[in-house]
């Protein structure tokens, strides 16, 4: 009495014993692929960005080690300039560094006339260029601090107060104008020299 019905149930049991060993297989095979090829990307992938000084997280953490070193020098600057007494006759004092992001402010506190503050709101922006004008070679001279900040990626500005402490004029001096500054005195020297022979 052989209907089939032994037979298909054992076929049954044959299918599922390969489906689950196909499973199994596949399983462990997911797991050494994992273990041999995908691990091993991801953890070269993690140390090659962790050496790459142009990755996003290089650039962050030089950035943060760069604004705390340059905080903690504002600090220790601006304690100096607490501890030095003014000057009776000073026209101009630096009273403060403070840093705002990528600018470093250098806060003068200036002795203006009245004639003088009146000539400079009349036209601020061109008061501006003026003093600009005058005092940016001192501020990117070789080897002087400021230049040293530029450098390093922040902007200078020097902000200059009345007595009331409120601004009466400011600007800001980037890097690039220095290049550019160091360009034309080199282009001028070049010429001169040329004129010469």
């Amino acid at each position: 009495m052989s209907d089939g019905t032994n037979s298909s149930g054992s076929d049954w049991k044959k299918v599922f014993c390969i489906l689950f060993t196909i499973f199994v297989l596949g399983k462990l095979g997911y797991k050494a692929y994992d273990a041999f090829i995908v691990q091993p990307r991801v953890e070269a992938e993690i140390e090659q960005e962790r050496n790459n000084p142009f990755s996003i997280t290089n650039q962050l953490k030089a950035l943060r080690k760069r604004n705390a070193a340059a905080d903690a020098w504002i600090k220790e600057f601006n304690d100096k300039i607490k501890s030095s007494p003014p000057e009776k006759d000073e026209t101009f004092r630096l009273v403060e560094l403070a840093r705002h992001e990528d600018e470093i402010s250098w806060i003068m506190a200036a002795k203006v006339n009245a004639q003088t503050l009146d000539a400079i709101k009349a036209d601020k922006v061109k008061a501006q260029q003026e003093i600009k004008a005058k005092k940016i070679k001192g501020i990117c001279r070789k080897n002087s601090v400021t230049v040293s900040l530029l450098n390093a990626g922040f902007n200078v500005k020097r902000v200059y107060v009345g007595e009331d402490n409120q601004e009466i004029i400011s600007y800001v001096v980037t890097a690039r104008e220095c290049e550019k500054l160091q360009e034309d005195t080199q282009d001028t020297s070049i010429s001169g020299s040329q004129q010469a022979e």
